[in-house]
């Protein structure tokens, strides 16, 4: 629930087309640096909002800007190696205040 410029109460969502631009693999130590802890393999992934014939009407509404993700869950990875190019839909919902952490 969110407020809009009218002062009004609504629900929704916004949704945007996004392609995936880059994936790479990148390691970092875990923890915080400590040295005990060992090495976090993870993958990261930037999006773009879609552009080109056939997405007219999605460059005229969806958000604009760059979204990149960092995924630590090695089950993952197969998929999102495969993800390069590929366009997805990105839902953007508010959570309502009363959800539990």
């Amino acid at each position: 629930m969110y407020t809009d410029r009218a002062g009004r109460k609504v629900s929704g969502t916004m949704r945007a087309k996004m392609r995936v631009g880059s994936v790479r693999k990148q390691y970092r130590q875990a923890n915080y640096g400590k040295p005990e802890d060992g090495i976090i393999e993870s993958m990261e992934l930037v999006m773009y909002p879609v552009g080109g014939p056939g997405n007219e009407e999605w460059n005229k509404s969806t958000p604009s800007g760059e979204l990149k993700l960092v995924v630590n869950n090695e089950g993952a990875f197969p998929f999102i190696e495969q993800m390069p190019g590929k366009e997805f839909y990105l839902d953007i919902t508010p959570v309502e205040e009363s959800a539990p952490l």
